[in-house]
Parts: structure tokens; C-alpha cells; sequence
């Protein structure tokens, strides 16, 4: 007897000292050409499939400034293959990935960039890498990094390092 009341009150306290987590707050931060910022208003992700094609898209802006916005997609064209945790680079064969930094110029990584880099002969010292570490019906969460290019400039760039997401799916 006096054995289970010891099993019964070791197990109630163990119960009782677990820390609750609480969910993580929605968010992208990431280091900016050594500058650490910050897209935590708005921060949404969305799934949309059409025609076999599944694209996941996280999107939030610089709630400082108001101005600035991040966007990380992945898509499975041309692969059809099932979005799915993992790592996934500018060259991934059968998925697309693609980042966009916005301020008052563009700065674009990913798939697009990458071919585009390839044609002109620029080279890219860090590939962009998107690594989904959480993925179900209610939210996404991960990692990347890479070498955001100017959309009208590839001689600018904006180097990406240390980013963080998570977002619930709307």
C-alpha cells in the first residue's frame, strides 16, 4: 500500500511540475546583411492548390516600420510531389522555392533567380535553403537562408542569414 501512495504522489507531482507550453507566436525574423529584423504583423500562411499544383506561401511585415514585408514560398511544380518536412534548395528539382524581401527595392531569391543567375553568368555564393521543420493542417514552421538579388539589379544583393518562421495557416 504504502508503495502505491509513493508511485501515486511521484506521479501527480510530475504531472503538476510540467511547464504548459504556450504557442508560438507567428512570425518571420531573420538577419539581414548582419542586421537583425524583425515581420511579425500579419503574419499568415496560406495553402492553395490548383490544378495539382500545391503552393504554401509566409507572409508578414516589419510591424516597426511598416514598410518593409518577407515571403517564403514553396511549391511542388513541376514535381507534384507532396509538400512535406524537410530541406529544400534553389536547385530542388521537383519543388520551388522562392523568398522575397521587400523595402523600397525588391530583393528576390530562390528557383527563378537561381536559373536567372546561371544564364548570366553571376555567381551565388549562398543558395537559398528552406528547411520546413513543422508542417500539418494548422501551421508551418521553419528555416532559410540565401543571397536575395535586386529584381532589376543582380549586381545588389542582400545576404540572409539566421531566418525563423511560424505560421498558422488561415
Amino acid at each position: 500500500m504504502k508503495k502505491i501512495y509513493i508511485l501515486t504522489l511521484l506521479s501527480v507531482s510530475v504531472l503538476f511540475s510540467c511547464k504548459k507550453s504556450s504557442p508560438a507566436a507567428s512570425h518571420i525574423t531573420c538577419t539581414i546583411d548582419g542586421t537583425a529584423k524583425t515581420f511579425n504583423g500579419g503574419v499568415t500562411a496560406t495553402r492553395t492548390v490548383d490544378n495539382g499544383i500545391t503552393t504554401i506561401s509566409i507572409s508578414g511585415i516589419n510591424a516597426a516600420d511598416n514598410q518593409s514585408s518577407f515571403t517564403i514560398s514553396v511549391d511542388n511544380r513541376p514535381g507534384g510531389v507532396t509538400i512535406y518536412p524537410g530541406t529544400f534548395s534553389d536547385s530542388t528539382v521537383d519543388f520551388g522555392i522562392t523568398g522575397l524581401y521587400t523595402t523600397s527595392q525588391y530583393f528576390l531569391a530562390g528557383r527563378q533567380v537561381k536559373q536567372d543567375a546561371d544564364i548570366d553568368g553571376v555567381i551565388i555564393a549562398n543558395h537559398m535553403k528552406l528547411e520546413i521543420t513543422v508542417l500539418d493542417n494548422t501551421s508551418i514552421k521553419g528555416t532559410f537562408s540565401g543571397d536575395f538579388f535586386n529584381s532589376t539589379d543582380m549586381s545588389s544583393k542582400k545576404t540572409i542569414t539566421n531566418g525563423d518562421f511560424y505560421a498558422k495557416f488561415q
